[in-house]
Parts: C-alpha cells; structure tokens; sequence
C-alpha cells in the first residue's frame, strides 16, 4: 500500500491537486512547479555503522546487512534505515522506527530535512536500487560519498505533509502486525514442546492444534 502510494504521488506525480501544478524541466526531467532537485546528502544524513558483539537475548535489535542478527542492551540509532554496505547483501534496507544498533557492514540513513521524513527516504532508497551504485572489484561496496551525490526531487512541503501522516499510521499498522506474529510464534515455541511431551493436555486448550501448527 505505501509503495503504491509513493509511485503514484512521487514517481507519476499523481498527488493531490496535481491537475493544477504546472510542470517544469529539472537535471532529473520534468517535475512540478515548487519540487527542486537535491542530492541524498543535503537531505539524509548518512553514518556507517559500528561493530558489536551481538547477544542472543536484549532489548534492541542489532543489524547487519542481511537484517537483524541479534541483540544489545544499548540502542545507538532510533528511526533510522538500516543500509547493507558489503558483500552479497549490498543495497538491502531495513526500517526501524524505535531503538536499535547497526553493524559495521551497515550504512544508517536518518533524516534531515522536514521536507523528507525517515518513510519517504526509505521509499526513495528502495527505488534508487542502491546496489547498482556498489563499486569494489572484489566484491560490491557502498560508500557514503556516493551515495550522498546521487540527486533526488524533494517534493513541496504542502505535499510532504500530506503523505507523511498517511505513510505513518501504514507503518504503524505493519509494526503492529510484527509485533503480533512475534507474540504468536514465541506462544507456540512455548507451547508445543510441552503438546508434544505430553505435558499440557490439548483437551484442556482453547486453541486447536492446527492453530499451534499454523
């Protein structure tokens, strides 16, 4: 829903009110009047990651290029993208809205610019398909000095205000969604070692087996 959105109102153009926005040329091509054109630099600022021993168990997540890869007790970003730097993952992103840590394989991408919120960044990177930006001979690397010159269109701020609140309560809904499929596997994780045991008696659950098993 929200990649649909962002094609429609930022690829296409197709925001509201787009009938009576005249269109002009730019270095990217032709954009409505009052977008400009900037490179990812002026409006995301960029930090590559720092390495961490990773725990099995804590209260943030810790991530490296291919998603998370354990836990710490200490969050060092909070709403910010997660960005594979190295290796077969390069390019990948991860969002997350609350605490975490990134590993050094990792570019964080936070925002800086009111007219470019942390979720329209995501769906801009996402588009971009940073990977064919990767250099090294080896195997793939991002930089920041190149990712920070790629040029963007930032939209107008009216615009941007209307797409954020939208974009937002779509994020929330997802994280809610997460957050209740965690719940749901650390149930049956619990449970089913003792089904199968024989430990807890099915007849006395409330939940049928194929519930456990799904």
């Amino acid at each position: 829903m929200a990649q649909t959105l962002y094609h429609e109102w930022f690829v296409k153009f197709r925001f509201p009110g787009h009938e009576h926005t005249k269109m002009v040329d730019s270095e990217l091509g032709l954009i409505p009047e009052g977008w400009e054109v900037k490179k990812l630099g002026d409006v995301i600022q960029f930090t590559n990651g720092k390495a961490i021993k990773a725990l099995k168990e804590g209260n943030y997540p810790v991530y490296g290029s291919n998603g998370i890869i354990g836990w710490t007790d200490k969050a060092k970003y909070k709403n910010g993208i997660v960005i594979g730097r190295v290796g077969a993952y390069c390019g990948s992103l991860f969002y997350s809205k609350f605490g975490f840590w990134a590993s050094d394989n990792t570019i964080v991408a936070e925002s800086s610019n009111q007219k470019f919120g942390i979720e329209l960044s995501f769906f801009v990177l996402q588009d971009l398909n940073l990977r064919r930006y990767a250099g090294g001979s080896a195997q793939p690397l991002l930089t920041q000095t190149v990712i920070k010159e790629i040029p963007v269109i930032i939209p107008d701020i009216a615009t941007h205000k209307k797409f954020q609140p939208i974009l937002q309560n779509i994020w929330a809904f997802k994280i809610n969604l997460l957050n209740k499929n965690s719940n749901l596997r650390q149930t049956r994780d619990l449970l089913l070692p003792k089904l199968i045991s024989g430990e807890i008696d099915v007849e006395h659950l409330e939940i049928s087996k194929e519930d456990i098993a799904a």
